[in-house]
């Protein structure tokens, strides 16, 4: 699996059909499968012709792409995002500290949030019935 904990070793390169960026001298490039079952996978090489299927996961991550500053140029992607989503997906690994406590927090609170649903939910059965 593919391990980022350098940002100053991403670059993103391409913003087409498919996410092209390099990670340590290597070419990376995440595709997303919009047919009958969603899937994400990213993939080790330059093109179809000669990659390496890394990994997938069944669905789409939401706000992969953020740009900083308001300007839609390459350089202005938020790789930090960039690298949280992806490890938040399961589709790489990281050792950022920062990534990683934010991820974590970040479940954490859904998990809260869905308890106290779930909670209310109970309270609001009871006084319907």
């Amino acid at each position: 699996m593919l391990k980022i904990n350098d940002l100053n070793k991403l670059k993103i390169t391409s913003l087409k059909n498919v996410i092209h960026f390099k990670y340590d001298n290597e070419f990376y490039f995440i595709h997303e499968n919009n047919e009958s079952t969603h899937v994400t996978s990213i993939y080790k090489g330059r093109n179809k012709d000669n990659v390496e299927h890394i990994k997938s996961i069944y669905g789409f991550i939401n706000n992969l792409i953020i740009y900083k500053h308001n300007k839609k140029v390459l350089s202005a992607i938020d790789k930090e995002n960039f690298v949280e989503k992806l490890y938040a997906s399961g589709l790489i690994e990281t050792d950022i500290e920062d990534i990683i406590e934010k991820v974590n927090y970040k479940k954490k609170r859904v998990e809260e949030i869905n308890e106290e649903i779930y909670k209310l939910n109970r309270e609001l059965y009871e006084l319907r019935k």
